[in-house]
């Protein structure tokens, strides 16, 4: 059968330490049923313990693998690695002095970039030979230098030299491999020269992370301006997200057609298992992605709180294969309930009152009571309910994504809480510290202790 979509599939993002070995097995051998043939995992978090039963469970579906490396971060593992060479702020001042998911590099640091491209050459040599496609991010975040000479740049040029220390390290070294690279924060602008990307990219991944899911994408949102997060430079901030972001796609795919393929943040982390029922216009907008030539579709997925989406992914996954099922979509009452409360710009982050069934309203209701005015007990009671219903949500990271969130506000006390959940509670990203914990741990185990620790003495 031929499929409109060359390329569709699941990107886990860096969930997979979060699963347990059930879970992960769950969720690849779903993928044959939903007609899916790629996935991407992420090397920095969970591979070095999964990749077996990731080759195992994968091969048997038919899906081929991505296996997705956050550059800086990781290649700069491989050698006597220096915070010299990372990103600064405009005052000098680093952004971090650690290797984790949002550190990003100085684009000039001539040791750097020699030290970027060594440790690239380490791990392309030490890439399973069963691995056919190999995906370089820049990190999760928006940290670019502004140092005297990288101010002058813009985002995607100050990422593009590590782009091309990738291309032909991997063109030279693994010359079999398929490549990919990013298009995300602040990076939506064509880069200055685009021949990397012409001549030896072969697959380049558009993330509408900031795009509003209650509007196609073509069309007007909630939002007439654009947040820091997605410009780079002198672009006008006075734009309408999803215009500015459909016109980026657009000016992409004319660029360089036939090798653009979108990824959805459809389950993104921070809604905590929360589906925002947007089937209508994920769905509505596969036409406008045929209509650009896209090659594939992929959505955020993991198995910690799918339950809430497995509907919606059933009807997406079909829309892949036959998108013209979009035009005769009829969307639930449920749908519309939350779809008209969002156009009026009401705070639908959680709503429990669209919802019958349990445990998702009682859930909702945590959310709600706790997101809108925190304080520990709320903490504590959304918590016990999460790790209470953990088959059906997403209990590690709600725990770590609520708590940071009561001590940015200055509602919980984290004073009775033991040195190591504070230190866990200290990273940025959740699954910077459960890659940190030996390989010998379980990362699973070891974050949950923690999690109950912050549960019985945050106050």
């Amino acid at each position: 059968m031929a499929h409109v979509f060359s390329i569709r599939g699941f990107n886990m993002c860096e969930s997979l330490l979060r699963h347990n070995e059930s879970q992960l097995r769950t969720f690849i051998r779903r993928m044959k049923t939903l007609n899916l043939n790629y996935l991407i995992i992420h090397y920095d978090y969970g591979w070095k313990r999964y990749q077996e039963i990731i080759k195992e469970e994968t091969q048997k579906a038919g899906v081929d693998v991505c296996l997705m490396v956050f550059g800086p971060r990781s290649f700069w593992k491989y050698t006597k690695w220096n915070p010299e060479w990372f990103s600064r702020k405009e005052d000098g001042s680093l952004y971090t002095n650690l290797l984790e998911c949002e550190t990003l590099p100085c684009s000039i640091n001539a040791d750097g970039l020699n030290a970027f491209s060594e440790g690239c050459k380490q791990w392309i040599r030490e890439v399973p030979g069963w691995i056919k496609h190999i995906h370089m991010r820049s990190a999760d975040g928006i940290d670019y230098c502004e140092c005297p000479r990288c101010r002058l740049l813009s985002a995607a040029d100050k990422w593009q030299p590590f782009i091309d220390i990738f291309a032909a390290q991997a063109k030279s070294l693994a010359p079999e491999k398929q490549i990919e690279v990013d298009i995300y924060t602040k990076r939506y602008l064509l880069p200055s020269a685009t021949t990397t990307h012409e001549q030896q990219i072969d697959r380049i991944m558009f993330d509408t992370f900031f795009r509003d899911y209650y509007t196609p994408l073509d069309q007007l949102s909630r939002y007439s301006s654009l947040p820091p997060e997605m410009i780079s430079g002198n672009e006008r901030t006075d734009t309408d997200r999803n215009i500015y972001l459909f016109s980026k796609l657009r000016e992409w795919t004319q660029k360089i057609p036939g090798k653009v393929y979108i990824f959805e943040n459809l389950m993104g982390q921070g809604r905590l298992s929360v589906n925002p029922y947007i089937d209508y216009c994920l769905s509505h907008d596969l036409l406008l992605y045929r209509s650009l030539g896209i090659t594939g579709v992929f959505y955020e997925a993991y198995e910690p709180g799918y339950f809430h989406f497995q509907d919606s992914f059933n009807y997406l996954t079909s829309c892949l294969s036959d998108p013209e099922q979009a035009l005769s979509y009829k969307p639930s009452k449920t749908e519309l309930k939350i779809r008209d409360s969002a156009l009026n710009n009401e705070f639908v982050t959680f709503y429990p009152e669209h919802f019958a069934e349990e445990p998702l309203r009682t859930h909702l209701k945590n959310c709600r009571d706790y997101f809108s005015q925190p304080d520990a007990q709320k903490l504590k009671r959304l918590l016990e309910f999460v790790f209470a219903n953990e088959e059906k949500f997403d209990p590690l990271f709600s725990c770590f994504h609520a708590a940071q969130y009561g001590l940015k506000k200055g509602c919980c006390d984290p004073g009775a809480v033991s040195a190591e959940a504070k230190y866990m509670l200290g990273f940025r990203k959740l699954w910077d510290f459960m890659e940190e914990v030996d390989e010998t741990d379980d990362a699973r185990s070891v974050t949950r202790d923690l999690a109950y620790n912050i549960i019985r003495n945050m106050k």
